[in-house]
């Protein structure tokens, strides 16, 4: 598999983002069923602006999704030059399973990341570990940095005076909320963020590089994220 397909997941994985604990446990106890998620919809003051409820809320969303400890996601990724699907699971705060299809090839990557040590499921069904110590803690740690949230665009809350605007998604059943994130002065972020539960469940972002789409599900669960049997060559 080309190594290029890894780095378009962690490249996924740092423009959205994800919050990181230390435990590497995933906790049973879902933050739906915690009602200070959900708190934030009802602080709301008298002189809260349209506006300032809009930024408040979607950071809620934001800053609960940096604590939870574990969740799955479907990715769509347009980079101007292909489509990319996958779907990869996160098991904070150093585990990680991929699955990456490209449009146009048969096969579909697959790579598995526990702490600095990076697998990849060859053509013939066979894993082998990434040899190279320097090429696989480059790919840890970026993908470490990128839950961590140090390369994250939605990394932290938004900041104060950014304009957001909200609308309810009835198709999927969520709170939708909008926003232009500028990381440089020449690089901007168009960012839609849907909440349900005081969770991101669908996000979208979009630069001049191309476009991520996201689906987020299962957060919290309990799975497992193992070594591969390694075959030596």
């Amino acid at each position: 598999m080309r190594y290029f397909i890894v780095l378009m997941l962690i490249a996924a994985t740092s423009l959205l983002g994800a919050g990181c604990r230390k435990n590497s446990t995933a906790d049973k106890t879902k933050p739906a069923e915690n009602s200070a998620n959900l708190a934030y919809l009802h602080t709301a003051t008298d002189t809260e602006s349209e506006t300032d409820k809009n930024l408040r809320e979607l950071n809620a969303a934001i800053m609960a999704f940096q604590e939870v400890k574990s969740f799955r996601a479907k990715l769509a990724i347009d980079n101007n030059k292909e489509k990319i699907s996958a779907q990869i699971d996160v098991l904070k705060p150093d585990r990680f399973h991929g699955v990456i299809k490209i449009s146009g090839e048969d096969q579909a990557g697959e790579v598995i990341g526990i702490n600095n040590a990076l697998y990849v499921k060859l053509a013939d069904k066979i894993w082998m570990q990434v040899q190279s110590p320097a090429v696989a803690a480059a790919m840890s740690k970026a993908f470490q940095s990128a839950v961590d949230g140090d390369r994250a665009a939605v990394k932290q809350e938004l900041p104060k005076g950014a304009t957001v605007t909200h609308g309810r998604d009835l198709l999927r059943a969520c709170e939708k909320y909008q926003t232009t994130i500028t990381n440089e002065p020449e690089s901007a972020i168009e960012l839609s963020v849907c909440v349900a539960d005081g969770l991101p469940k669908f996000i979208s972002a979009s630069t001049d590089q191309g476009s991520v789409e996201v689906e987020y599900f299962d957060y919290n669960e309990l799975f497992t994220i193992e070594r591969p049997t390694v075959t030596e060559f």
